[in-house]
């Protein structure tokens, strides 16, 4: 065989050799990038997953809280509509007890929904004493009703005096003005609860004295309109309420 065919045939060998190197190359590049593509699908995917059950958890939330929200604006027309009827039933009233009412014994007026009711001294009380009279019991009926209905108020009962101290026979009771009037606000308190069963739980009974007279214009001076009981409708403190 000449040299010149040795060298033709070894010059194949290589040439084929080296053709078969580059599809292993080209096998194991392809191979690589295959394997990298999938993991980087699966990653792809798993997110996928994640983010449409995020998305399905969120729309669930928003279900929920578009519920609520019904239900609170559900809600707040029936409480706007309940107070509403309970403002105009109180209004009701307090124009007819207004009517009935002596302005110079008895003050009544309705400001944002609470009742506030001024009485004299002389009308409620019996003279010297904390005890109420017949007519204080009966005025006590005609506003017993709307406190007893305003059952998300408190009913502040307050006793007030003049400046003058309790007489000589009073003060063996009421050594003070203190007394005097924390008793007399006491005892209205015992005639609406065991009167009219309104819960002592709602009711508080204090005695201010003369220290916060009803009409400032004639503090410095005697008068009735100082010897007096105020009795109110507050907010609950702390916001418990009482059926």
């Amino acid at each position: 065989m000449s040299k010149l065919a040795i060298f033709i045939k070894s010059s194949r060998h290589i040439i084929y050799l080296f053709s078969l190197l580059s599809l292993i190359l080209s096998g194991c590049v392809t191979t690589s990038k295959y394997q990298a593509l999938q993991t980087e699908y699966d990653s792809l995917n798993t997110l996928h997953i994640s983010v449409n059950q995020e998305k399905n958890e969120l729309q669930e939330v928003n279900r929920q809280l578009d519920a609520e929200v019904d239900e609170l604006k559900s809600n707040s027309v029936e409480l706007t509509s309940q107070y509403e009827n309970q403002i105009q039933a109180s209004q009701t009233m307090i124009n007819d007890l207004t009517e009935e009412a002596d302005t110079k014994t008895m003050q009544i007026n309705l400001l944002k929904g609470a009742l506030k009711v001024n009485l004299v001294e002389k009308i409620m009380f019996e003279s010297g004493s904390a005890n109420v009279t017949k007519e204080g019991k009966e005025r006590l009926t005609r506003i017993a009703p709307v406190l007893k209905e305003a059952k998300d108020k408190e009913i502040h009962i307050v006793g007030h005096c003049d400046k003058l101290p309790p007489g000589a026979e009073l003060s063996k009771k009421y050594r003070t003005n203190w007394e005097l009037s924390t008793a007399r606000a006491i005892a209205i308190m015992r005639v609406l609860h065991w009167g009219f069963n309104i819960d002592p739980r709602r009711m508080v009974a204090m005695g201010v004295a003369h220290y916060r007279p009803l009409d400032m214009e004639i503090e410095k001076k005697i008068s009735e309109k100082n010897r007096a009981v105020e009795i109110f409708l507050a907010i609950p403190r702390n916001g418990v309420r009482h059926k």
